[in-house]
């Protein structure tokens, strides 16, 4: 039964949602000359939504992606219905307590992850090559001494790379920075990690050398299949000179084909949305293939399994230089809204009937 705490709390988050939707309109549609739809164009757009989740639907975002593709397509994904589906297949009571990327190792065992040297949860450090027990700062500080070429993140509300800082240590001290490891340490708060940083196979490192440039997964857990289904998928790649891939950071998307294959182009959305026949290291993108793409596909499947919490995760992945497929983390509430650009189209592709019907019970 419904509460009057759950009222107004459902209310509140309504105008909040909707606040910062107006926000993100009015910063993606700047300076630009949006195009109107046509009335058939309106038909399209409301009869599918209204089969698909029951309801009319704002049409200003398929606007935006039509003005800056100069492609109508009515499956673009509105942001407010985005907003929605999420909420409904990944559960923010679970992503409170599950989305840390220090849990990892609890759940997913059985998989490959970057080397981790520390990991701190609530303020409590555990130094994983050495066991499960708990240790104080000053064991942390001297077993952190001299490691070369590691990545300090934050293993909560981590998203578009903020915080992922690069490090190399000798005698404690950072050798790109000065700062001391103690320092760099308490700057991070209560949830944070030190790994390992990746050494990507060719087909990854290729596209920009200066970053762990990886693929996003998406795949769904489809309850009425009673099975984990391949979504869609596309490479995230640095610009020159960047140690990150993030979109929201200026890098590049291509979409990848389930044979390894990469889109006829690549796209920037920040800061603004620019279509690319190359990467910044020359590689034409049209002709570049990912090898070993079908295990990252199978891996991501078989992972999600192990995670009952969430119906749709975004998995962050690569082919380490020994050929071993690694996941690097995974997002219950992967960001789609911009990168239905890279896609032309709804990120969810062919499944999104299926997703959006599950998610509002159609």
């Amino acid at each position: 039964m419904k509460t009057l705490y759950d009222s107004v709390r459902n209310a509140f988050l309504q105008i909040m949602k909707q606040r910062s939707l107006n926000q993100l309109w009015r910063k993606q549609t700047k300076g630009i000359k949006l195009r109107k739809l046509s009335k058939e164009q309106e038909k399209q757009i409301q009869d599918y939504y209204k089969e698909c989740i029951g309801r009319k639907v704002t049409t200003r975002w398929h606007r935006l992606f039509y003005s800056l593709t100069g492609e109508f397509n009515y499956r673009y994904l509105p942001f407010d219905v985005f907003v929605d589906m999420y909420h409904r297949l990944s559960p923010w009571n679970y992503q409170k307590i599950m989305d840390d990327k220090n849990m990892y190792r609890q759940f997913l065992s059985e998989f490959n992850f970057p080397d981790r040297y520390l990991e701190c949860m609530r303020g409590v450090f555990y130094l994983p090559q050495n066991g499960n027990n708990q240790v104080s700062l000053d064991e942390v500080i001297s077993y952190c001494q001299n490691l070369e070429e590691c990545i300090i993140k934050p293993s909560r509300d981590s998203s578009a790379g903020i915080g992922v800082r690069l490090l190399s240590l000798n005698d404690g001290i950072d050798k790109r920075t000065g700062d001391s490891i103690e320092k760099i340490i308490k700057s991070y708060g209560q949830h944070f990690l030190i790994e390992k940083r990746m050494v990507e196979q060719e087909s990854l490192s290729v596209l920009n050398p200066s970053s762990c440039n990886t693929i996003r997964v998406h795949t769904f857990r489809n309850r009425k299949k009673e099975k984990i289904e391949f979504v869609s998928a596309h490479v995230r790649i640095g610009r020159d000179g960047s140690i990150i891939d993030n979109g929201s950071s200026g890098g590049i998307r291509s979409v990848v084909h389930q044979d390894g294959m990469l889109s006829d182009f690549a796209c920037a959305t920040k800061p603004k949305y620019v279509l690319c026949e190359k990467t910044d290291s020359g590689v034409l993108v049209r002709t570049h293939k990912i090898e070993k793409f079908h295990q990252i596909i199978e891996t991501a499947v078989a992972a999600h399994e192990r995670i009952p919490f969430f119906d749709i995760i975004g998995w962050d992945m690569l082919i380490d230089q020994d050929g071993k497929v690694v996941i690097i983390e995974y997002n219950p509430n992967p960001d789609m809204k911009m990168q239905q650009l890279i896609y032309k189209d709804s990120v969810l592709g062919d499944m999104q009937e299926s997703i959006l019907k599950q998610a509002f019970n159609r």
